[in-house]
C-alpha cells in the first residue's frame, strides 16, 4: 500500500504539533559541598574528605589545581576527588582547590584546616587500692616536665605506698 500525496498531506493537516525548546544551556561544574573544614588535627596525622563534582554541557576533561599548603588531592575519578589534609606545623591552613574544564568552566573549592600539637594526660592506677586516685586535669606537650601527685587518700591493708611505676 503506498498512500497519496493527498492523504499523506490530509493526516498531517489533521495532526496537532507540540514544538519543544530545550535551553542552550553554558558549560558549567559544581561541588558538593562548596567548600571543606576539616577542624582541628594534631600535626603528623591525616585526614580525608571527599568532594563530589557535576559537569554540565562539558567537553573538555576535568582537571583539578591546589593552591595552598597542608592539602593534596587525589585525580578526579568517576566525578570525585579526595582531598587529604596533613598538617605538618602549628597553625591554621587554608588552600584552594580549582576544578577546571579547559576554558570552558570552573569552581573553586575552599578548604580549611588548623594544625596542633598532640598533648598528653596523666593518669593514676589506684591499683586495687581504697580510696581515691589523685587527678591531673593539665595537658602536657611533649618535651613538659610533670610533678607527679602522692599517693592522696589512697590506702591498701598491709601496704605502705611507695610511688608510682611508669607503664
Amino acid at each position: 500500500y503506498k498512500p497519496s500525496a493527498d492523504a499523506i498531506h490530509t493526516n498531517i493537516k489533521d495532526q496537532s504539533f507540540a514544538f519543544y525548546v530545550l535551553p542552550d544551556t553554558d558549560p558549567s561544574i559544581s561541588v558538593t559541598p562548596a567548600s571543606k573544614a576539616f577542624g582541628v588535627l594534631t600535626v603528623g596525622e591525616t585526614a580525608t574528605q571527599e568532594i563530589e563534582i557535576t559537569a554540565l554541557n562539558i567537553t573538555e576533561a576535568l582537571n583539578a589545581e591546589l593552591t595552598g599548603e597542608g592539602f593534596t588531592n587525589s585525580e578526579i575519578e568517576d566525578n570525585k576527588i579526595t582531598i587529604t589534609f596533613a598538617p605538618t606545623e602549628v597553625k591554621e591552613y587554608s588552600a584552594t582547590l580549582t576544578i577546571s574544564a579547559g576554558t570552558e568552566a570552573s569552581v573553586s573549592v575552599t578548604l580549611e584546616g588548623e594544625g596542633v600539637t598532640a598533648t598528653y594526660s596523666v593518669t593514676y592506677d589506684k591499683n586495687g587500692a581504697e580510696g581515691n586516685a589523685p587527678t591531673d586535669e593539665t595537658k602536657y606537650v611533649a618535651g613538659s616536665q610533670v610533678t607527679v601527685a602522692g599517693q592522696g587518700d589512697m590506702t591498701m591493708a598491709g601496704y605502705r605506698f611507695a610511688g608510682w611505676k611508669y607503664g
